[in-house]
């Protein structure tokens, strides 16, 4: 897949969930050129419960930037088991996750995984 994604000078991001952990993976293209940004985001149902935002800047000076915010709910950790509402619902959510058999704390990545500005030429 990365070297069909590679022969391509159009291609940016690929954005996928298929390691359940968060990882960013620059990949490089033909002659060593940097090609474009694997992106992988982290499951919804693992702990933490992190979803990316990803955002294309034309930065007006031959580049662009990709920017990967992750963001987190705003519900409660522990859970009301009487709560049916939505935040209810949510936090219940989050605790199972942490409480899963195998639960991990790795799936949030590194730092650098986490919130970046990743930079590309423009073509």
């Amino acid at each position: 897949m990365v070297s069909v994604l590679a022969a391509h000078g159009n291609v940016l991001a690929w954005v996928n969930g298929h390691v359940h952990k968060n990882i960013i993976t620059p990949h490089q293209g033909p002659a060593g050129r940097h090609s474009f940004w694997e992106i992988s985001t982290a499951s919804h149902i693992d702990h933490p419960q992190l979803a990316r935002v990803v955002e294309l800047v034309d930065n007006k000076d031959g580049t662009l930037s990709v920017f990967t915010t992750l963001i987190e709910s705003a519900a409660p950790h522990r859970t009301d088991f009487a709560d049916l509402s939505q935040t209810g619902l949510a936090a219940l959510y989050r605790e199972l996750s942490f409480n899963a058999p195998g639960a991990s704390t790795t799936f949030a990545g590194d730092p650098s995984d986490r919130n970046a500005e990743l930079v590309l030429k423009k073509a």
